[in-house]
């Protein structure tokens, strides 16, 4: 009956939107770092779920570029692409090959939730990939 398939999808739909307002509001009131360097390597909280990447793993980091306005993404250059989209999920496979496509990098952080000047980060970032090459200096 059409009737009754309307019905399931007008209900998935409603159970869908009141799920993803959630996490948003969720996000929105959470007020932890989103993300982090420590001796291991970088923890990235903007994406659900959250995702660390190992120093060994990452050769470098850009800011990619956006039509004149302020970089929005920042773009981890990694040593191994292939393993890192390996390890992600199989739903996100196409997003990570448009990434790669797209950026270099399969591989890239949005600077929509970072309260922090792009070019401060990138600086930031590249200090202590370079501390965590030089043991003990953490």
């Amino acid at each position: 009956d059409l009737g009754k398939l309307w019905e399931i999808v007008a209900v998935s739909l409603m159970i869908t939107g009141v799920i993803v307002v959630g996490m948003g509001i969720w996000k929105a009131l959470d007020k932890r770092p989103v993300l982090i360097t420590d001796a291991e390597g970088l923890l990235d909280r903007t994406s659900i779920p959250s995702r660390r990447i190992a120093w060994n793993d990452i050769k470098g980091f850009g800011l990619v570029p956006s039509q004149g306005q302020t970089p929005r993404f920042l773009a981890v250059q990694l040593a191994d692409p292939a393993a890192f989209r390996a390890k992600a999920p199989r739903t996100l496979a196409p997003i990570l090959e448009t990434f790669e496509e797209k950026f270099g990098t399969p591989c890239v952080i949005s600077l929509r939730a970072m309260d922090v000047e792009p070019r401060s980060l990138l600086q930031n970032l590249n200090e202590a990939m370079a501390r965590r090459k030089r043991p003990g200096r953490y």
